[in-house]
């Protein structure tokens, strides 16, 4: 059995806040916690182990065994766009696809953690549909150090809205 532990943490704005932690043994353990203020892009190691501190106590209060973590990011903290794009060699699809989100970005394509999905194709169809998802890479730093602080290994970040499809 491969035990994962699913920690919610919501990041609203300047806000850090610690929503669940999930005990993923069958039983699932909810423990609210307090709103901790983050500056934005913090990576500053006070903060870090601040967090780390957090997460270490929302585990050691769920009775957590798992050293596992999957983290939800909110919606309002990830870039989700879908793309038409001819249909091309699967090679070819990441430079083009790249193109393409260079021109829609809120931010740098160098500065973003890129992940992306081949959507299926109807047949006769005469473009690819690609469904994009892109987080700032100061985002992805922030809570790998975090969960590396709190003795987690991060499983997957992943948007709010892929966790709760997962979750039903």
């Amino acid at each position: 059995i491969h035990q994962i532990l699913n920690v919610g943490v919501n990041r609203t704005g300047n806000d850090l806040k610690k929503e669940k932690a999930h005990a993923a043994i069958g039983a699932e353990m909810k423990v609210q916690t307090e709103v901790a203020a983050a500056p934005e892009n913090a990576v500053e190691p006070a903060k870090i182990t601040q967090y780390a501190n957090l997460i270490k106590a929302v585990c050691k209060q769920a009775r957590t065994v798992s050293t596992t973590a999957v983290v939800s990011l909110p919606v309002s903290a990830v870039f989700h766009t879908i793309v038409n794009l001819p249909i091309v060699k699967k090679e070819e699809v990441d430079a083009l696809l790249k193109a393409e989100i260079r021109k829609l970005l809120p931010y740098k394509l160098e500065e973003t953690a890129l992940d992306y999905e081949l959507l299926p194709r109807p047949e006769g169809a005469k473009v690819q549909t690609v469904l994009v998802n892109a987080v700032p890479k100061s985002m992805v730093l922030f809570f790998s150090r975090v969960f590396q602080e709190a003795g987690l290994k991060l499983h997957a970040l992943e948007p709010e809205s892929v966790a709760l499809a997962r979750s039903l």
